[in-house]
């Protein structure tokens, strides 16, 4: 039997933390948890996970800025990662351009999905199954 994908959840709301949680699990995916950029950003060296979902408006240290350091950093940038945020994706996308969160001295693309908050439980597993079948044996680039 192959391992379970591993993904990391950084997000500080308890309730849509667990709730994700929940819903990953219950598809067979085994899920890690951070409550904000700092501990994230420590998860994702020390658990190497396969996908990372991220709340664009964390505490402190903001989600944005996170997938920034993930995506700059060449041992980490091949790891999918979900934004999730409160505002759609258009007006997110906008506001962080202009503000540089996804343009350096070389292009920084935008994240490889978007979910609106609180997300759906079929559109969530929908992108999570997708970025495992695009990998063709079912594990992210990278890890």
């Amino acid at each position: 039997m192959p391992m379970a994908k591993k993904i990391l959840i950084i997000e500080d709301d308890e309730d849509t933390s667990l709730f994700l949680k929940n819903i990953l699990t219950a598809d067979g995916y085994k899920t890690i948890g951070a409550m904000d950029g700092t501990d994230g950003l420590a998860k994702v060296w020390r658990e190497k996970p396969d996908l990372v979902i991220i709340d664009a408006m964390l505490p402190e240290e903001s989600g944005i800025h996170l997938y920034r350091q993930l995506k700059l950093d060449d041992s980490l940038k091949k790891i999918p990662i979900i934004m999730m945020a409160t505002l759609d994706k258009r007006t997110l996308c906008r506001a962080h351009r202009l503000g540089g969160a996804f343009i350096s001295k070389s292009w920084l693309a935008e994240p490889d999905a978007y979910l609106s908050k609180p997300p759906e439980a079929d559109e969530l597993l929908n992108l999570v199954r997708g970025f495992f079948s695009v990998a063709g044996n079912g594990t992210a680039e990278g890890s």
